[in-house]
Formats: structure tokens, sequence, C-alpha cells
């Protein structure tokens, strides 16, 4: 399992999604997440594999 944990906020936040889906999914609400809670999101190892190289350049906008 692949995790991502970001934010500082007062609360943990747990992002779950579907089988069929990965943590990508969870993108478009991802920055405004981390600036309230520290939030959780993770991928199986096969997910992860798929989507590595949008992470890699993703990380660079998500930093605050």
């Amino acid at each position: 399992i692949w995790t991502e944990t970001f934010g500082s906020g007062p609360r943990a936040l747990l992002l779950l999604h579907e089988g069929v889906l990965h943590s990508a999914a969870f993108d478009g609400v991802w920055p405004e997440l981390c600036k309230r809670y520290r939030v959780i999101r993770f991928d199986r190892r096969s997910r992860w594999k798929v989507i590595a190289k949008r992470w890699a350049s993703s990380r660079r906008r998500w930093s605050m």
C-alpha cells in the first residue's frame, strides 16, 4: 500500500476510494482539505504504478 499524508490541522481525515478507483480521484479536493486537516489517502500497489509520474509532478503544486 502507498500512502500520502499532508496538512497539519487538529483533526485527521482519511480518504477512502472504491476498489476500481485510485487516490487521484481526490485531486480536486486535496489542496483545500490539506489546509484544514491532516489528510491521508492511499493506493494499493498496482494502482500506484499507474499514476506514479502524475504524483511526482502534482506534489510540487500542493506544497504549502
